[in-house]
């Protein structure tokens, strides 16, 4: 794959994981306390934790293909 469009898919990418992190962060905080919004938003592993224990699947399950997407990218693209 050309260098210049795995750069451009991951930095696509990176931005899906982050706006799926960041909402989901935000609808932790409105759903539960505003203290686990905060903590899954500063520190990353707890949003998906937080959002299954608020029964947020759907969200918790797009976090988790965002940053396996990410992640798998970024060893292709350091290949």
């Amino acid at each position: 794959m050309r260098p210049v469009i795995l750069f451009a898919i991951l930095v696509v990418t990176f931005a899906l994981f982050f706006t799926i992190h960041g909402a989901l962060s935000f609808r932790i905080a409105r759903k539960g306390p505003v203290w686990q919004g905060a903590a899954a938003f500063f520190v990353p592993p707890l949003a998906p934790y937080f959002a299954f224990r608020l029964k947020m699947l759907p969200g918790a399950i797009a976090w988790l293909v965002a940053l396996v997407l990410y992640a798998t990218l970024l060893v292709l693209a350091n290949r």
